[in-house]
């Protein structure tokens, strides 16, 4: 049985087959066909040609970086197609439709549209008349021939004329005919060979050593619009990334130590932090107690509240909007860190509209 998957070679001359046709596309549009007639028909040309280097340039190297990519998709499509082939079994017993004879299994193939599914075919061991059945063991009936005239299903004959098999199809409602001959005798055309290919092969398939010099040259370019555009980003939005720079960054023993000094003032004390919740923000949970007892409990969450976002205004930390709880004195919430630029762009926005 003929497997599909080839050796590595193969793969190889196939994908540098289409880099070639696609340069020589490029090529044949974009290089100048005829000599030029003026100075200013030459500029122009030169022009063209300039563009069409630049763009093969670019071609060549997106051909290269996507090589070893493609052939090793190809391959392993290839290698489960085999696999599917080998390992799929089918174990039924069928009779021929004509003679109900006893049918034996001859052949198995990948069929439909991805070759995904394998498919039976059996041969009478008496007239030799087929059925293909799928792995499922339905029956698969290969739809039937139209006539391209009036849709009418064809009529098929085939006879032999020496070593000629000739195959008529007819429409028995109106006059279409078809035939073809399949001459036994003929010789198969040789595939014609392609002269320039090794030469324009060298020309536009990159070598390992150009190959990652383009891709050291495209990775500094990509670096260089980044920044490029960073930087476009940051003058057109020049006070936001300004009122960033206003922001202080806390870490959180940082804001323990901010927090504790300032809520002591205020009877607020044994400031406590479980451990951080880390996702796309830092969340984390607190707990502190409150040591006025005077203080009611509406009295202590709104007091609470109030300095701590105080103390956190120009900081990358705020409460979060789920607001204080409240049991015996001890009153807990949670705290959410922005620290990735994008997030702290958000909270400069908001920081800028609320004046």
């Amino acid at each position: 049985m003929e497997t599909y998957l080839k050796d590595e070679q193969h793969y190889i001359d196939q994908y540098d087959r289409f880099t070639v046709d696609r340069c020589r596309r490029l090529e044949k549009n974009g290089l100048p066909k005829t000599k030029p007639k003026s100075k200013k028909e030459s500029i122009k040309q030169k022009w063209a040609e300039t563009a069409t280097n630049v763009a093969l340039h670019f071609v060549t190297g997106e051909e290269y970086a996507n090589k070893k990519k493609t052939i090793s998709a190809w391959m392993e499509s290839d290698r489960q197609k085999d696999y599917l082939l080998e390992n799929t079994t089918l174990d039924i017993s069928p009779r021929c439709l004509n003679c109900q004879q006893p049918m034996e299994f001859d052949f198995k193939e990948l069929h439909g549209r991805d070759n995904d599914h394998v498919q039976f075919f059996f041969r009478c061991t008496q007239c030799r008349k087929g059925r293909f059945f799928l792995e499922t063991g339905e029956e698969y009936i290969p739809p039937q021939p139209r006539c391209p005239k009036c849709n009418t299903v064809l009529s098929y004959k085939s006879k032999r004329e020496k070593n000629k098999l000739i195959h008529i199809s007819k429409c028995p409602d109106c006059n279409y005919v078809d035939k073809w001959i399949l001459d036994l005798d003929e010789k198969k055309k040789p595939t014609p060979i392609d002269p320039n290919f090794e030469s324009d092969r060298e020309r536009f398939c990159l070598s390992e050593e150009e190959g990652q010099k383009y891709l050291d040259q495209y990775f500094r370019l990509k670096q260089l619009q980044r920044l490029t555009a960073e930087e476009d980003e940051k003058k057109k939005h020049k006070i936001v990334y300004d009122q960033v720079e206003k922001i202080e960054k806390l870490t959180l023993s940082q804001v323990d130590k901010l927090l504790t000094s300032e809520l002591q003032k205020i009877n607020f004390t044994s400031l406590q932090f479980s451990k951080p919740e880390i996702d796309q923000f830092v969340i984390v949970e607190f707990s502190i107690q409150d040591d006025d007892p005077i203080r009611i409990e509406y009295d202590s969450k709104l007091k609470l509240i109030k300095a701590i976002e105080k103390e956190l205004e120009n900081t990358n930390w705020r409460m979060m909007s789920d607001g204080v709880d409240y049991r015996v004195g001890i009153l807990s919430g949670r705290l959410k860190a922005y620290d990735r630029e994008s997030d702290l762009l958000k909270l400069a926005k908001a920081k800028l509209e609320e004046k």
